[in-house]
């Protein structure tokens, strides 16, 4: 009786660390992936300001400014905007 109880015990005691580690690993597992979608999205919306500015400095090296409402707000963005081409 004693070794049936026994045995019962290793094996509740077994199965709840079993599922302790499992948590363990799973937690982990989420916060790498939120960390690396994170840090992805962060990656491409700093590649896409580069790409945009450095397409915008060269229109402007070259003296054409496009008039896509989305380029003419990246040119204005932290100027006062007058309306003219430069």
């Amino acid at each position: 009786m004693y070794s049936y109880l026994l045995r019962l015990c290793i094996l509740i005691i077994m199965y709840v660390l079993f599922c302790v580690f499992r948590f363990i690993v799973l937690f982990v597992c989420k916060c790498l992936l939120y960390y690396c979608h994170r840090m992805s999205t962060q990656y491409q919306l700093n590649n896409i300001y580069h790409i945009i500015h450095d397409f915008l400095s060269l229109e402007k090296s070259f003296g054409c400014v496009s008039n896509h409402p989305l380029l003419t707000l990246s040119i204005s963005r932290g100027r006062k905007r007058t309306g003219r081409v430069i």
